[in-house]
């Protein structure tokens, strides 16, 4: 018996990144702030809490890329696109922000440009002063618990077996609201 698979037309999307990525491993802040949109929803660090529209990452652009020498890079391990978004495994070399940081990376586009930008990335390995130094402050942040648009949440209920007790433990510390530290390294820097 025959089966038909469906096959989804190559995304545009992965090229159009490694160009991006090599305008921003060239230090062009032009060049890189070219893909985004000028009227993009936001560039969003999940980890640190920042969040940027176009204007403000253009500054930040601007700050930091005159200070990147080779052998900074950054570049895409893995792209998984469709249409209009894309999910990319990335990296930038410690030569750009001071230590080396592998994000996943949730990517929207309309028209060929970036609307909505996402980074995610685990800081445990990140030196603790420069992601004190970067982070939202906490009076900025939400506080654990709470959802700004939520409110408050109930708190979790420990499952009642004792086998899971461990695990429950893990979950409790490790679990996080968007923008907080999610892991046991981290708690104790908040």
């Amino acid at each position: 018996m025959a089966s038909h698979t469906d096959r989804a037309p190559a995304s545009p999307l992965p090229a159009l990144l490694d160009q991006f990525f090599a305008a921003k491993t060239a230090c062009d802040v032009d060049g890189t702030m070219s893909y985004f949109a000028p009227g993009m929803k936001a560039y969003i660090d999940a980890t640190l809490g920042w969040e940027f529209d176009h204007g403000a990452l253009k500054s930040v652009f601007e700050k930091y890329m005159p200070g990147w020498a080779p052998p900074a890079r950054s570049y895409a391990s893995k792209i998984l696109a469709g249409p209009d978004s894309a999910l990319v495994h990335m990296v930038d070399t410690p030569e750009l922000f001071g230590g080396e940081i592998r994000f996943l990376t949730a990517v929207d586009f309309a028209d060929g440009k970036i609307v909505r930008w996402v980074d995610y990335w685990d800081s445990s390995a990140f030196d603790t002063g420069l992601y004190t130094q970067f982070r939202t402050p906490d009076r900025d942040r939400p506080l654990p618990g709470t959802c700004p648009r939520a409110g408050s949440l109930r708190p979790l209920q420990p499952p009642p077996s004792r086998h899971r007790r461990r695990s429950w433990r893990r979950l409790r510390v490790d679990r996080g609201v968007a923008g907080q530290p999610a892991s046991r390294h981290h708690s104790a820097r908040a």
